[in-house]
C-alpha cells in the first residue's frame, strides 16, 4: 500500500474497530456488519450537500445546452464571438457550464480504501 495511505487507512481500521467495540453488546456477530453500515451511513450523509450541489449544477448545465448549441452553431466560424456569446449566456442566466463539477467529482466512488483485517 503507498504511504500516503497508512495514515488514513489506520484511522479508518481504528474507527470501525472501536464501533465494532461499542456496538458489540447490542448486535452481537453482526457488529461489524453494522459498524460499516453506520460509517457508511455517516459519509453519505456528510457528502449530501455536495450531491446536491451537484445536481443543481447539472440542471443548470441542462438548461443551457440547447442555447449553447445555437449559439454554437451560428458562430461556429468565429471563435472570438462565439466565446463572447458564451460569456454573454453564462452572465445572463448566472451559471457556468462548469456548475457542480467539483462537486461531482468529490462525490465520485473512486475513493476505495482497501480495510486492513
Amino acid at each position: 500500500m503507498p504511504s500516503f495511505l497508512e495514515a488514513p487507512v489506520a484511522g479508518a481500521y481504528h474507527l470501525i474497530s472501536s464501533l465494532v467495540t461499542a456496538i458489540e453488546p447490542l448486535a452481537g456477530a453482526y457488529a461489524a456488519v453494522v459498524a460499516i453500515v453506520l460509517c457508511t451511513l455517516a459519509v453519505r450523509l456528510l457528502l449530501l450537500p455536495l450531491s446536491l450541489r451537484a445536481h443543481r449544477g447539472m440542471r443548470a448545465r441542462a438548461a443551457l445546452m440547447p442555447q449553447l448549441k445555437a449559439i454554437t452553431d451560428r458562430h461556429r466560424d468565429n471563435p472570438e464571438r462565439l466565446q463572447r456569446e458564451v460569456a454573454k449566456l453564462q452572465a445572463e442566466s448566472g451559471t457556468t457550464l462548469f456548475a457542480g463539477c467539483p462537486s461531482t467529482g468529490s462525490t465520485g466512488r473512486c475513493w476505495r480504501l482497501p480495510w486492513p483485517v
